[in-house]
């Protein structure tokens, strides 16, 4: 999911290419999910771990960048796979950073690093 933190990092076209690309690549994994609580069937594995980012970073780059990647209707297996991810005992939303912090911290990053980005496009 490269194509969403450079959704973030960058503006304009590049912007729109990588949202249109990140919600292509999301596409694949909604197949993967559909009819599934998490990638491996009824279990949590190291594949919803290693995925983990989406159900809780993705929505906050959303906001941050000002664009939407992951529509809940578009991808119901992915939405309803987020809730059960976050609110497994093994995850527990409740033990990650607060959303308030997390979108402060992306914001600061993000009008550090977009000149950067900018200027590093090939």
């Amino acid at each position: 999911m490269e194509s969403a933190g450079v959704a973030l990092w960058s503006e304009g076209e590049r912007q729109e290419s990588a949202v249109k690309q990140a919600i292509e690549n999301l596409e694949k994994v909604e197949e993967k999910l559909t009819g599934k609580r998490f990638f491996g069937g009824d279990r949590i594995g190291h594949v919803d771990l290693m995925m983990g980012f989406i159900s809780y970073m993705l929505p906050v780059w959303e906001e941050v960048a000002g664009v939407k990647i992951l529509d809940p209707r578009k991808f119901p297996a992915i939405h309803a796979w987020t809730n059960n991810f976050l609110n497994h005992e093994v995850i527990k939303a409740e033990y990650l950073p607060s959303r308030a912090e997390t979108v402060a911290y992306f914001q600061g990053r993000r009008e550090e690093l977009i000149p950067v980005y900018a200027s590093n496009v090939q």
